[in-house]
């Protein structure tokens, strides 16, 4: 699925590097990593900071790894109200599944719901 299909629309875009860390908002909102072509290959939400869950991905081996789709190189995010962050992540799982019939490759399990 193509990141310009997500929506509401993720409104920011910095490179998936540690260079870029700091530029990442300490609030919270809702993610995805994405290929240079804009594959999406996870999404998830932050309730405090969106900064420190893409250092938490930064961090993780396997969010790095190249898979069939490409490698994570963009993450794109989208900040909100806390109260809302769970209900748009579960909004963006259940298009990538309707769209290609499973979950983003990144993500192992469901969002709540």
């Amino acid at each position: 699925m193509k990141i310009e299909r997500l929506f509401p629309r993720p409104t920011k875009r910095e490179q998936f590097a540690w260079s870029h860390h700091s530029r990442i908002p300490a609030e919270a909102g809702c993610y995805a990593l994405a290929t240079f072509g804009g594959e999406v290959l996870y999404v998830g939400l932050a309730t405090v900071s969106v900064r420190d869950r893409m250092g938490k991905h930064l961090d993780t081996k396997e969010k790095r790894s190249a898979l069939p789709l490409g490698t994570a190189f963009w993450f794109y995010y989208l900040l909100r109200d806390r109260a809302d962050v769970a209900s748009i992540e579960r909004g963006w799982m259940n298009q990538a599944v309707l769209e290609t019939g499973s979950r983003p490759p990144l993500n192992k399990i469901d969002s709540p719901l």
